[in-house]
């Protein structure tokens, strides 16, 4: 049986909303979407991963304080090689990401909330702004089913438009280093590791924010809670892949659906202030 940490473990919801005080002032963020949250119904909350994974917190301390529903985060491998970020992160209510911790959160009448787009999500590269990389996973759409609890997306939008990109990955793959440690193999059995091909390992860019420095332009990000999606029709379906990729490709499709109608939302938006407003331009 798997032990999950209980809400009365973890950092309290006014702590947490005012340890990120700084970063709303910074970023003004708009949650969008939350009469799509009913507390007493667990869901799997389902989102874009950011440019560097910056902004997430934000959306967990905001879902945690206007509903009382904690966001409880998957966490990938290499968070919990790191010790003081992984008690940091087990703190804030997140778990390795397992079928067996996401069910025991669904069992729990918790709310798992996660990022298919994993590492490679974090680490874009130019001309990849807000596009999701789930490549052929359905493992939590399957759980979902299986409980037959509803999947809740929720849109990221704004975190990258406050960076731009100097060198990506395909410029370092680029680099007489890197073609060398290629050539040496030793970049083919990191890819392996991963699970990919060479030329789509997850390597972090390299990005400018305000002038040439990485602080991040201070621009609104907005986090959009969509309509929950049902799975009940999906219950006598779960071992049939090409249903669950469907019911995934639905999450995406509301996601980027999402995305169109936030850039338009950004566009117009007039209250941001004189100074936000000189930063970002």
């Amino acid at each position: 049986m798997v032990t999950i940490p209980t809400s009365d473990q973890l950092i309290p919801a006014d702590t947490f909303w005012r340890a990120l005080a700084p970063a709303r002032a910074y970023f003004s963020p708009e949650l969008l979407g939350l009469e799509h949250i009913t507390p007493n119904r667990p869901t799997v909350f389902v989102a874009n991963h950011a440019l560097y994974g910056l902004f997430e917190m934000l959306v967990g301390s905001a879902i945690l304080k206007e509903t009382g529903v904690r966001p409880r985060g998957l966490l990938a491998d290499f968070h919990l090689q790191i010790p003081g970020w992984r008690k940091f992160m087990q703190y804030l209510g997140a778990v390795a990401a397992s079928r067996a911790n996401m069910e025991a959160l669904l069992n729990a009448g918790e709310s798992p909330f996660t990022f298919p787009g994993g590492l490679r999500e974090l680490a874009k590269r130019k001309g990849e702004a807000y596009k999701l990389m789930w490549g052929e996973h359905v493992g939590w759409v399957r759980i979902a089913v299986e409980h037959g609890c509803t999947i809740t997306p929720i849109a990221v939008f704004g975190p990258e438009h406050a960076f731009t990109i100097m060198w990506d990955a395909n410029d370092m793959l680029n680099m007489a280093p890197m073609r060398m440690l290629a050539r040496m193999g030793v970049l083919g059995r990191v890819a392996d590791a991963y699970g990919v091909d060479i030329n789509e390992l997850p390597i972090s860019p390299l990005a400018r924010g305000i002038g040439l420095s990485p602080i991040p332009r201070p621009e609104r990000c907005y986090f959009s809670i969509c309509a929950p999606i049902e799975t009940a029709e999906y219950k006598d379906r779960v071992d049939d892949r090409d249903a669950m990729m469907a019911l995934r490709d639905q999450v995406s499709g509301t996601l980027e659906a999402e995305f169109e109608r936030l850039e338009r939302r950004r566009s117009t938006d007039e209250n941001i202030g004189f100074l936000r407003k000189l930063l970002t331009d």
